[in-house]
């Protein structure tokens, strides 16, 4: 079976930019990872600062009246 040079050429050409796609997608998808880490240690460190002082009566009594 004969295969065109160019179909092999634009064959590489895609398989590249699909490749480049996989790529950024990673890449935007550890960002978002990262970022909801940094949420999630940002919001442990708030209620830690806050709420840690406080007796556990007064904790419950806050969140749930």
């Amino acid at each position: 079976m004969f295969i065109s040079k160019d179909f092999l050429f634009f064959n590489k050409i895609t398989y590249s930019l699909n490749s480049i796609n996989l790529l950024e997608y990673m890449k935007i998808s550890l960002n978002g990872i990262n970022l909801s880490l940094s949420i999630c240690k940002q919001f442990f460190f708030i209620s830690y600062v806050f709420f840690f002082p406080l007796p556990l009566h007064e904790l419950y009594n806050f969140v749930f009246n």
